[in-house]
């Protein structure tokens, strides 16, 4: 029979033969060079241009640090008040140590660091002249009683940026066991100094002057962290203005500490600083250092 046949006995449809109608390619326009999305709806989670995957980094979160102290410090050094001529600070009985308030605050985020610090030092005691001397005016024979007087105020606020940073490979606690730091810095120191001598024998008398200064600053820090408990930090700077108007000043500060971490969020520290400086201010002139230990804490978060 030549009838026409069964649904079941057709052909297998041609493979040559154009196939069914298929949906729309999607839109890729959109996607990067790695494939993974707009960079809008893209996952945190991704792969990157290597092995591996990583997740996308969250924002750098601020780091604050306030690290009370206190400095068991020494000025030495000359001072002279209204063309008098120098006079060694140990001759007036002013360069014995004597526990001085220092401060810093420390701000970062990223690579960038805003630091303020600061210390009074003031220091006074009595003394007899050994030979003829002059301040400002005030005359103290050989032999006379008087007493001599020092305040060094000072402040510094200062802009770091890291220039390198390094951690060693994580221990069994997910912490590293070295990360070390190197930082620029720089800034501006503020000084504030008062002195005076007062005569107690003889015709009472007072001489005093003050100096105030500002000059940049800059320098550098570097810092060691061992086993996320101690660490070692150091930090030096310089600066200084030629004179402008009737003012002169310059600086030179180092600070080395050592720090013990008992609990995270706080650290006992102890150091030592140096700091010389040059001030002068119309006929008054202090030209000399302040020297000794310090210890306090760092509260960290």
């Amino acid at each position: 029979m030549c009838g026409p046949l069964s649904a079941a006995a057709q052909p297998a449809d041609d493979p040559a033969a154009e196939p069914p109608d298929q949906p729309p390619e999607p839109d890729r326009s959109a996607e990067d060079s790695l494939g993974q999305g707009s960079l809008f709806d893209r996952p945190a989670r991704r792969y990157g241009l290597f092995s591996g995957d990583f997740t996308r980094a969250e924002p750098t979160p601020w780091t604050i640090a306030f690290e009370p102290k206190l400095w068991y410090a020494a000025p030495g050094g000359d001072l002279e008040i209204g063309d008098g001529g120098l006079t060694d600070l140990g001759e007036l009985n002013i360069d014995s140590p004597a526990l001085s308030p220092k401060g810093e605050f420390h701000l970062r985020r990223g690579r960038w660091t805003v630091s303020l610090g600061g210390s009074v030092v003031e220091t006074s005691g009595g003394f007899t002249a050994t030979s003829p001397l002059e301040f400002g005016g005030l005359l103290i024979d050989t032999g006379e009683r008087a007493r001599g007087r020092i305040t060094i105020d000072s402040a510094e606020a200062v802009l770091g940026y890291r220039l390198w940073e390094h951690a060693s490979r994580p221990g069994m606690d997910g912490r590293p066991g070295f990360f070390g730091r190197f930082d620029l810095t720089g800034g501006l120191r503020f000084y504030d100094v008062g002195f005076s001598v007062e005569r107690l024998t003889g015709p009472p008398g007072l001489a005093e002057a003050g100096i105030v200064a500002v000059h940049p600053i800059v320098g550098a820090r570097i810092g060691f962290e061992f086993g996320d408990r101690s660490f070692v930090e150091a930090d030096v700077n310089v600066g200084g203005l030629p004179e402008i108007g009737d003012v002169r000043s310059s600086s030179v500060s180092v600070q080395v500490s050592l720090g013990y971490r008992p609990i995270d969020p706080v650290s006992i520290q102890v150091g030592y600083r140096l700091r010389t400086s040059v001030l002068e201010e119309d006929a008054d002139e202090y030209d000399g250092a302040i020297a000794g230990l310090f210890a306090g804490f760092v509260f960290r978060h």
